[in-house]
């Protein structure tokens, strides 16, 4: 869990940790105080001794003298003094080590060695290339779900405004369909001449949103390359496959709106100005 040092002198004259036991004053002198919670879930009690993990003196023994209830200032559920803190990380903290193993090294021999220099330091997490591209592409592949689900919603506004506007184009026609009936226009054929309509505008915006997609894929790819997502990979199968759902989205918007057009009275259509 997180450790947060802290300068007990402040603390104690401006936040309000719901202090249980002990004094927060006393951390000065060493000691860590501990969330309520936690004393509870493990067992422990004020005077024990819990071993914590620092970065620069490995793991060391601190006697708990405090507990707390309140964690919302602080966000953490171990509290150390400014000293004991100071004393235990040091300045010098690196957040990522590259290594290349040397010739004649196998990386099952490196990666062992590395664990066990590295048991050493806490909280250190250790990861080949392979590793390291799947950490980045889950985390890519985690905002893609976000995007599939708004994607979901853009569909649904999609489809509305298809069918919005074919209201709308049909309203505006209104004279025009009639005068088309007057002359033998069948009411299918009506029905089918708003059915293209709708497949040709929902293809279309499809294959806009292929090409703003791909290129947006080339500009992610193009800045991650740093971190090991350097291939585009472009599923044609899946985008035939989406512009076939969009005419089929198309089909499904113009239902409501070619029945429409294809039940316009004739002569009221004629002269509707």
């Amino acid at each position: 869990d997180l450790l947060i040092g802290l300068d007990a002198e402040t603390v104690e004259a401006t936040v309000d940790l719901g202090v249980l036991e002990g004094r927060v004053l006393d951390l000065i002198d060493g000691g860590v105080f501990v969330f309520d919670q936690v004393m509870d879930d493990n067992g422990w009690q004020v005077g024990d001794s819990i071993p914590m993990g620092f970065v620069a003196t490995g793991v060391q023994q601190v006697e708990i003298i405090g507990v707390f209830s309140d964690t919302g200032i602080v966000n953490s559920s171990y509290l150390l003094g400014m000293q004991t803190f100071e004393a235990n990380f040091t300045d010098k903290l690196e957040s990522v080590i590259a290594i290349k193993l040397v010739d004649g090294v196998t990386p099952e021999a490196g990666r062992t060695l590395i664990e066990t220099e590295a048991a050493t330091v806490p909280g250190v997490e250790i990861q080949d290339g392979i590793e390291y591209r799947e950490a980045q592409e889950a985390q890519v592949d985690g905002i893609l779900s976000l995007f599939q689900g708004l994607l979901f919603l853009a569909v649904v506004i999609a489809l509305l405004g298809i069918v919005n506007t074919l209201l709308l184009s049909i309203f505006e026609r209104t004279r025009e369909i009639g005068l088309l009936r007057a002359v033998g226009m069948s009411r299918r054929q009506v029905r089918r001449m708003v059915l293209w309509e709708s497949i040709i505008v929902a293809v279309i915006g499809g294959v806009f949103g292929i090409v703003i997609g791909t290129f947006f894929g080339i500009v992610v790819v193009t800045a991650l390359g740093d971190v090991g997502i350097d291939t585009l990979g472009i599923p044609v199968g899946q985008l035939l496959s989406l512009l076939i759902i969009a005419a089929v989205a198309g089909v499904l918007a113009s239902f409501y709106p070619a029945r429409r057009a294809a039940k316009l009275n004739v002569l009221e259509a004629i002269s509707y100005e």
